[in-house]
């Protein structure tokens, strides 16, 4: 028994004196990835975003690349696929400058932009067995753009639009809102609250005296609502069918579309977003400005942007990007 402790306490001894020869240096500061410069027109681009804003446009990645973020664990459900064609992936580059960094400064890049942005042949969801073509997506510390595939990268002026809304929601709700770059008051989340995730036709309760909601357009914005939940459409049509004669939604056959669901806190936020980004301040006021809650909730978000960081967001909105 003696010299069975006598040995243990022998390895005890050696235990740290292991520990502290282990050589944990090697891979101490080694860069994850590497933005050279060369006359390859890709590695240009490329190398020139970097210098100007530390940020990564990477095509060459891995799952773990995007789903490992901050040190943690990311929850997004974005799986991408890889662009190999180079001619393409240039075209990509010229898309992201087109739809998201032209319309910010070097300096607010360096300051607020994720630190990765992907570009993707295509960006599907895990979390279903559908293939969903997407043409973005996001995590805490990445953006990625979708559909850069030959003669597919949006062009038109309506399809650049969209994907400049798309994007800068995923930029100012994924990344700056979700890692405390921006707080909102509770104000922003209150005011439409007691309908967030509600059943469309239910959202208001069921009386015999309170029928089902079928709300317009009108109807929504009353409630401060740009649209129903996108992603939750419950089979009904998404964008909505307006009957022409009530203006109230309708399924493929005509029926009244009770179904639908209205926008958590996240979707409603991205909707608002998405729509200060793509429109001048006159365009957006000439649809919100005899609605209450739209404005309230409009002069928040501008507010709150500007107090915070300086930054005016709906000058974003003023410029279009050109085909």
């Amino acid at each position: 028994m003696k010299l069975q402790l006598l040995f243990l306490f022998a390895i005890l001894l050696l235990l740290p004196s292991c520990y502290q020869e282990e050589d944990i240096e090697a891979v101490k500061g080694t860069p994850r990835y590497i933005i050279e410069d060369s006359s390859d027109p890709l590695d240009h681009e490329i190398y020139e975003i970097f210098r100007r804003t530390g940020v990564y446009v990477l095509y060459d990645y891995t799952l773990y690349d995007y789903l490992w973020d901050l040190g943690s664990l990311n929850n997004s459900t974005n799986r991408l696929t890889l662009q190999t064609d180079r001619t393409v992936l240039l075209e990509g580059v010229k898309y992201l400058k087109k739809v998201l960094m032209d319309f910010y400064s070097d300096d607010f890049m360096q300051k607020f932009f994720p630190l990765k942005i992907f570009l993707a042949a295509n960006i599907d969801n895990a979390s279903t067995s559908a293939v969903e073509d997407l043409e973005s997506g996001a995590g805490r510390e990445y953006l990625a753009l979708g559909k850069i595939r030959a003669g597919e990268i949006p062009s038109t002026a309506e399809g650049l639009l969209k994907a400049k809304g798309e994007l800068n929601a995923y930029l100012w709700s994924n990344v700056m809102i979700k890692n405390g770059l921006l707080t909102l008051p509770e104000a922003f989340e209150e005011v439409s609250s007691a309908l967030y995730t509600k059943n469309f036709g239910y959202a208001k309760g069921y009386t015999t005296d309170n029928p089902l909601w079928y709300p317009t357009d009108a109807e929504l914005m009353a409630e401060g609502f740009w649209d129903v939940d996108p992603y939750n459409s419950l089979n009904n049509p998404y964008p909505r069918i307006l009957d022409p004669i009530t203006g109230r939604p309708v399924t493929a056959t005509g029926a009244p579309a009770t179904y639908n669901m209205m926008p958590n806190y996240v979707n409603d936020l991205n909707m608002w977003i998405a729509k200060i980004t793509t429109m001048s301040r006159e365009e957006i006021l000439a649809i919100i400005g005899n609605y209450e809650k739209m404005m309230l909730k409009y002069n928040i978000l501008i507010n709150s942007v500007q107090e915070q960081l300086g930054f005016d967001l709906q000058a974003v909105g003023a410029d279009k990007p050109q085909p």
